[in-house]
């Protein structure tokens, strides 16, 4: 008789580490993990909550006792859903950021929800050259099952086209002296604004295109947001002063800048 999971230390202790919430090297893939959670569950006879507890998976619902405690099954359903996924799929999956050149555990998972393996990897393909989102499987999903007889390939094209569009933003750092630091805060309170406020009116009327987005304050750090083009213009006025970038920066920021 072969040994159960449970007495394999090895290989349970490496399901425990794939599947934990900690920040810790996964050693096994997330197809592997549900292929020992689904042995685990047919060796102990025990059910999805059981088996949630088991691994430490989903929210508990009741923490007064142990014993007692209801557990969230759907990350366990998750794992064994994804069993449904065709053999070229399946070991497509990753566990997020720290496999960035593979799906994400979660999309592959509503992915596996759809009837047609066809289906799946069309999707799994498309999510891998253009990054399908866990919102966007979701859409597709629910798109797919509204309209069964639309092609999976026309479901795909829908949803990513209504994509928004995404603006890059460009943060410089900068840390101001505590003088100066004492200088924009007297000279905003005296025009009736916010510090941020008043270092953005500043930095904007010094630029010729482009838009301070946003100025946000640490102590005395400060932490400014633009678009490309006012991060060029910004650069190119740095140029031409020969200054440093901090300063250029002391210098426009130096003075009561609102009549």
């Amino acid at each position: 008789m072969s040994q159960k999971l449970i007495d394999d230390i090895d290989k349970y202790a490496n399901l425990l580490m794939s599947v934990g919430v900690l920040k810790t090297t996964r050693p096994l893939i997330p197809i592997e993990a549900a292929e020992l959670i689904y042995r685990l569950k047919e060796e102990e006879e025990e059910t999805h909550e059981q088996i949630a507890k088991r691994l430490g998976l989903g929210k508990s619902y009741n923490v007064k006792s142990i014993n007692n405690e209801s557990r969230d099954t759907s990350t366990v359903q998750d794992f064994l859903r994804i069993l449904n996924l065709s053999h070229k799929s399946r070991k497509l999956l990753g566990w997020g950021r720290s496999d960035s050149n593979k799906i994400p555990f979660m999309v592959g998972a509503i992915i596996s929800k759809l009837d047609s393996k066809d289906d799946q990897d069309m999707v799994i393909q498309s999510s891998l050259t253009r990054g399908i989102k866990k919102k966007e499987a979701n859409m597709i999903l629910n798109l797919k099952k509204t309209f069964p007889n639309m092609p999976i390939e026309s479901c795909i094209e829908k949803i990513l086209k209504i994509r928004p569009i995404e603006k890059t933003t460009y943060i410089t750092i900068h840390t101001l002296s505590k003088k100066m630091m004492d200088r924009l805060t007297y000279d905003s309170l005296k025009h009736k604004y916010t510090v941020p406020n008043y270092i953005i009116k500043i930095l904007q009327e010094k630029i010729n295109s482009g838009k301070i987005i946003s100025v946000k304050l640490k102590g005395n750090t400060m932490y400014i947001s633009t678009d490309k083009e006012a991060d060029k213009d910004i650069q190119g006025n740095i140029k031409k002063s020969k200054l440093t970038f901090s300063k250029y920066l002391d210098y426009i920021l130096d003075g009561d800048h609102i009549e």
